[in-house]
């Protein structure tokens, strides 16, 4: 097993690859320096700097003050990371010149290796993160405020909360991407359907009953199963540099859209 020093020496001379990618391309289109594809490539730099100097400060001692905040912001940046390299790379994949396949090619072999790397190095903090034990996905907390808990670690992946007041008659879903508000009038099948403890009749009646086109974001309809945003990972697709739709993975590799 690595040490710590030669760990960080390696990540360190990937951030240097990744650094030395960045300025070549600036370089060889002459890009300016307001261009959206730089300052992209810059958040993308600073997200996997900032992901790796968190992550040190966790391998140097499992007895951090606030190791759940540390890991999860962690987690966080990595997430940013993943998010903004795709849309970096789908930037440069518009930039008509025979050097821009190398460079993507280039650009996407080093930050799979960062990407292996932080990922590796954090799921040892990820996996104590969470570990409650739940005796059912859906926890009602009243007649209005329901739960959905992680299959895998029992984490809260969704909220389903209500307002009964005069001036805000609204249900708001909070997942682990999505958040949306619906008109609670409309929408009062969603908890008769909470109650029955059918999460695929709770997925479907929001796909086709509301603007949630996609559903619930932490549902695998296949494993019939909730997964939090730790253990349902997303893929974030971009065409030309705009947004285009994001994929959820459940542990066991199935994959759908989760939002379109």
């Amino acid at each position: 097993m690595a040490s710590d020093e030669e760990t960080n020496q390696r990540v360190q001379q990937m951030i240097a690859k990744l650094q030395a990618v960045i300025v070549r391309t600036t370089l060889l289109f002459e890009l300016d320096e307001n261009s959206i594809w730089i300052r992209d490539a810059r958040d993308l730099y600073f997200f996997v700097v900032s992901a790796w100097d968190l992550l040190k400060t966790l391998l140097s001692s499992s007895q951090h003050e606030d190791i759940v905040g540390q890991t999860e912001r962690t987690y966080q940046f990595i997430e940013l990371a993943k998010d903004k390299y795709a849309q970096v790379q789908s930037e440069l994949e518009t930039f008509l010149a025979p050097d821009a396949e190398r460079l993507t090619m280039e650009l996407k072999e080093v930050f799979s290796q960062l990407l292996s790397e932080l990922s590796e190095s954090l799921l040892p903090f990820l996996e104590k993160l969470h570990h409650t034990s739940i005796e059912d996905t859906i926890e009602k907390m009243s007649p209005t405020s329901y739960l959905l808990h992680c299959a895998v670690c029992g984490a809260v992946a969704v909220s389903f909360e209500a307002n009964l007041r005069e001036d805000d008659d609204s249900l708001y879903y909070s997942g682990i991407i999505c958040r949306i508000t619906f008109d609670l009038a409309s929408h009062r099948g969603v908890f008769a359907l909470l109650e029955t403890r059918s999460l695929r009749d709770v997925h479907d009646y929001l796909r086709y009953k509301t603007s949630l086109e996609d559903g619930i974001d932490a549902y695998c309809p296949k494993c019939d199963k909730i997964y939090c945003k730790f253990h349902y990972h997303t893929e974030i697709i971009y065409d030309e540099g705009f947004y285009d739709c994001t994929y959820g993975v459940c542990p066991e590799g199935r994959r759908r859209i989760i939002d379109d």
